[in-house]
């Protein structure tokens, strides 16, 4: 998979090999799903850079193999884990607003008039 030995995986690349029916063979004998590569390649990439090592590769590999209901698991846990991230940027960004807003209240509001 790792055309250019860099060490890593792109999402590119992983979904290029993807086509190969070997490839696709092989994640078949390991009872891996590969009908979504993209949540595929981000469910093995667990440091989030955006690359596959070999060793995440193996790793991600060895967990998710077997029934789908284990990948299906793992898909469903990521896709929490970015909901919960989301949220969480969500709540500062408007806790920010908010804090701005009473700010913004109190400097216009004339002393003595609240």
């Amino acid at each position: 998979m790792d055309e250019d030995a860099t060490g890593t995986v792109s999402l590119q690349d992983f979904e290029a090999k993807l086509a190969d029916e070997r490839v696709i063979a092989y994640f078949n004998a390991m009872k891996l799903d590969v009908s979504d590569a993209r949540k595929l390649f981000w469910l093995i990439d667990c440091d989030q850079s955006e690359a596959i090592e070999i060793d995440e590769f193996v790793v991600g590999c060895y967990t998710l193999q077997g029934e789908s209901r284990q990948l299906d698991m793992k898909m469903m846990e990521w896709e929490v884990q970015v909901l919960r991230e989301r949220f969480a940027t969500f709540t500062r960004v408007v806790q920010d607003v908010l804090d701005r807003h009473d700010r913004v209240w109190v400097a216009a509001t004339p002393p003595g008039s609240q």
